[in-house]
């Protein structure tokens, strides 16, 4: 398998934040051992957001809450 996969963070008020991930990734293998091409012929896409609050600031504690 092979992913690549970004994140971007914004916290918009005191405690709260919000995340959005998207990623794209591929797998190989052969499930039948005639077959030649080695990679999935089409690009997996994910994507994923999501809604932070920071239970506590000294140990970096958060309640999530993620969509994908």
């Amino acid at each position: 398998m092979i992913n690549v996969q970004a994140e971007y963070c914004w916290d918009f008020f005191k405690r709260w934040g919000m995340v959005a991930f998207g990623g794209v990734g591929s797998i190989w293998g052969r499930e039948n051992r005639e077959e030649k091409d080695y990679f999935e012929k089409e690009l997996l896409l994910s994507l994923e957001s999501g809604i932070r609050f920071m239970l506590s600031k000294e140990k970096k504690i958060n309640m999530r809450l993620d969509y994908a």
